[in-house]
C-alpha cells in the first residue's frame, strides 16, 4: 500500500517537474521574441530618424538617443 502510494507520489512530482520545464522553455522563448521584436523597432526608428532629419547635428544626437535607449533596454 506505501509503496503505491509513493510510485503515486514520484509520478506527480515528474509531472509537476515536466510542466515546470515546459513553462520555462515557452517563457525563455516569449521572451527572446519580445527582444527581437523590441530590438527590431528601435532599429526600424533609428534609421527612420536619420532619413527624416537633414541636418547632421540633429542626427548624431537622435542616433545617441537611441543608442541610449537601446543600451538601457538591454541593460534593464
Amino acid at each position: 500500500m506505501i509503496q503505491n502510494e509513493e510510485k503515486i507520489l514520484k509520478f506527480r512530482y515528474s509531472m509537476m517537474e515536466q510542466q515546470t520545464q515546459q513553462q520555462l522553455q515557452q517563457n525563455i522563448v516569449i521572451g527572446f521574441i519580445i527582444q527581437f521584436i523590441v530590438t527590431s523597432l528601435i532599429l526600424l526608428f533609428q534609421v527612420q530618424v536619420i532619413i527624416l532629419l537633414s541636418d547632421g547635428n540633429k542626427q548624431i544626437q537622435m542616433i545617441r538617443l537611441v543608442q541610449n535607449v537601446i543600451n538601457t533596454i538591454h541593460i534593464g
